[in-house]
């Protein structure tokens, strides 16, 4: 099998597996387009998900695909390596997980069991298998579950140990738990926390999805299937890594992903935003339920998803969140989610460090550095303070101007009393000019004078006049 293979079964078998049962004959015929071949893989995955309805008709339309071991819901009690199944407890399209138990008399210890369903002959490729094996296992992490072991059966099938975690997917407890957008964002960092280890490791994890992150019962995130993640060490051999086991969940996958791009830490980046969106909405960014695998490519790569903030306005969600998603989150997710793998965060480090920030009331670097945002976020994480120093801003404005104002009151005060003042010392001065005039006026009527006595009192008037015309002339307060 190619690349291209893998990839169609994978893409194929998502799709039929989202589907009614009397809905995939008819879409199995579309999307194979008549290849038996293919057909009769991706039934074969389908079997595993005990659909008698489905299998029923295939098995009387087409050759019976090839029995894979552990395909079937009858495998407890079998015996791989070292440990025996005791139940199914998951399914994907690239095989089964099973809970397991150690067999061999050395230690009594329950594991999880992924038997992946389709085989990859030769010796390069175990090689490849081995080597990737060995990375994982140096994986070591609180929030990740660890790889035990792995080995391939004898009918050439490949298998993954791990840690078994007892827990449910991280999209379902948030909705038990009704839990609050900041308690989601928290678990989530957990995750990031998780995949930026295995990055600093070289391992990219390239099926990021809740499926895949587990909260336990003591509300502690654990990341699985790194069974099936890509060293980025081995470069060397990336053509084998290319034409190995590539699983892709359409949903989570990245543009480069849907493209069979070569794949990198900004994939994982991607579908961290994937999740992101749905932990926050309770909706995926895009609606690929029943498109074909060309319509998938095709709204992977080209469309844009609509404003999560958007969504949950629509759908009457909680105001707060809905304002911290127009605030920030719609762009930090929109980071995450773009095209252009060289437009996202350049690290799933600084995914989690403007999560934080959003969560500490800082400015988070999707957002820009305008000032009035910056100012803006500081004021909302120091409000006592920011608050306690208005108050004392208004108590000085408020006791400058009464200051002023009684400077001014003051200060008219003191003009009014000083007009006061000058007003009088024209008076007096007034009256003691008027005074010294009549006093020189009746200085005629003086018995030493020698002015004659017979002077008139009209004469005297006459000369007072003339006096008051020719002395006072420019004051006429003082000549009235």
């Amino acid at each position: 099998m190619t690349e291209h293979d893998f990839e169609s079964i994978q893409r194929i078998f998502e799709r039929a597996s989202e589907l009614a049962p009397e809905d995939r004959l008819d879409f199995l015929e579309e999307a194979c387009g008549g290849d038996t071949k293919l057909i009769s893989h991706v039934a074969e995955l389908l079997r595993s998900h005990d659909d008698p309805v489905v299998i029923r008709a295939v098995e009387q339309s087409w050759p019976r695909p090839v029995e894979v071991v552990g395909s079937t819901n009858d495998s407890a009690g079998r015996r791989i390596g070292p440990y025996r199944i005791v139940r199914r407890i998951g399914v994907g399209g690239m095989g089964a997980v099973y809970l397991a138990r150690r067999d061999d008399d050395q230690f009594d210890q329950e594991v999880a069991l992924k038997l992946i369903s389709i085989g990859i002959p030769g010796a390069e490729a175990w090689s490849r298998f081995r080597d990737e094996r060995q990375i994982l296992a140096r994986l070591n992490h609180p929030h990740i579950a660890r790889l035990l072991d792995g080995g391939m059966t004898s009918e050439g099938l490949l298998y993954f140990v791990m840690e078994y975690v007892d827990g449910v997917p991280i999209d379902r407890h948030c909705s038990v738990e009704h839990l609050e957008y900041r308690d989601r964002l928290r678990l989530f960092l957990d995750v990031c926390s998780a995949v930026q280890h295995a990055h600093s490791m070289l391992v990219v994890h390239r099926d990021l999805k809740p499926a895949n992150v587990l909260v336990d019962r003591s509300g502690s995130v654990r990341l699985l299937d790194f069974g099936i993640a890509k060293s980025l060490e081995a470069e060397q051999r990336e053509t084998l890594t290319r034409t190995g086991i590539s699983p892709m969940t359409p949903e989570y996958a990245s543009p480069e992903q849907a493209r069979g791009e070569p794949v990198t830490t900004a994939s994982d980046v991607y579908s961290l935003g994937v999740m992101l969106h749905l932990l926050l909405t309770g909706r995926l960014p895009y609606e690929l339920r029943g498109a074909s695998p060309a319509e998938i490519e095709r709204i992977i790569t080209s469309a844009e998803p609509e404003k999560p903030s958007r969504v949950v306005r629509s759908e009457g969600g909680d105001p707060a969140l809905v304002r911290a998603l127009e605030s920030e989150l719609d762009l930090v997710i929109a980071r995450t989610l773009h095209k252009d793998p060289a437009r996202r965060y350049a690290t799933v480090d600084q995914l989690a460090e403007d999560i934080g920030r959003h969560l500490d009331g800082k400015p988070v670097l999707a957002r820009g550095d305008a000032f009035s945002y910056r100012a803006a976020k500081f004021i909302g994480r120091n409000r006592l303070l920011v608050s306690a120093a208005a108050i004392l801003a208004l108590v000085i404005v408020a006791g400058s101007i009464s200051t002023a104002w009684q400077a001014r009151t003051a200060r008219r005060q003191a003009a009014l009393a000083e007009a006061e003042r000058d007003r009088a010392l024209v008076e007096s001065r007034k009256a003691d000019e008027v005074a010294r005039f009549l006093t020189g006026l009746f200085e005629v009527a003086d018995p030493t004078s020698e002015v004659p006595d017979t002077l008139q009192v009209d004469e005297i008037l006459d000369r007072g006049a003339f006096r008051i015309e020719s002395e006072l002339n420019g004051q006429p307060e003082l000549q009235a």
